[in-house]
């Protein structure tokens, strides 16, 4: 998936606002969930198709809205050694590694100890999350019921599926509260 696939199905995946209002959610409330769905263009285009998808994202769009479950990915990535952060999961650090080119979720105290492995690469990641996002808005608009494990360890399957396979499977089921 590349940049511009990630931000078109992302924004086709947020609810309407009668789907909101039917539900009790109040006005702001509405405006802030469905904001977490929208990526607008940055001022300053760059031609960076050539390097990571995910560098291409967030140097492009402005990504600093996007959540997906406790994922929140930030406003510009930035290099810390061999990784670049792209975001947070809750306080931890979401990176791209330059090494392996995996999605990897760093601890925010010790950034050597890796986490979780999140994608393969870049691409498999937009791909994953945007079926995350798929599963997390049906649960938050009630088509799919919070308790419903079975349905959150399928969906957490799709997930490691679409990011590479098994090894990403742990990351999903955490993300989806799947034990």
């Amino acid at each position: 998936m590349d940049a511009n696939e990630f931000v078109n199905q992302l924004a086709r995946l947020a609810p309407s606002v009668p789907q909101y209002e039917q539900m009790g959610i109040s006005h702001d409330t509405i405006v802030s969930l469905r904001r977490t769905y929208f990526c607008e263009p940055k001022d300053r285009y760059s031609d960076s198709s050539a390097e990571d998808v995910i560098l291409d994202l967030m140097t492009n769009w402005d990504t600093s809205n996007i959540k997906i479950g406790m994922i929140e990915l930030g406003e510009a990535p930035e290099l810390c050694g061999n990784h670049w952060i792209i975001g947070l999961v809750e306080v931890d650090f979401l990176v791209l590694n330059c090494e392996s080119n995996e999605v990897e979720v760093r601890d925010h105290e010790a950034f050597e100890h890796l986490m979780w492995r999140c994608a393969a690469n870049s691409s498999a990641f937009l791909g994953a999350v945007v079926t995350a996002k798929t599963f997390l808005t049906a649960r938050g608009i009630g088509d799919i019921d919070f308790d419903d494990m079975e349905t959150a360890r399928l969906a957490a399957q799709k997930c490691g599926e679409t990011a590479g396979g098994s090894k990403y499977l742990d990351f999903f089921l955490m993300l989806f509260g799947v034990e």
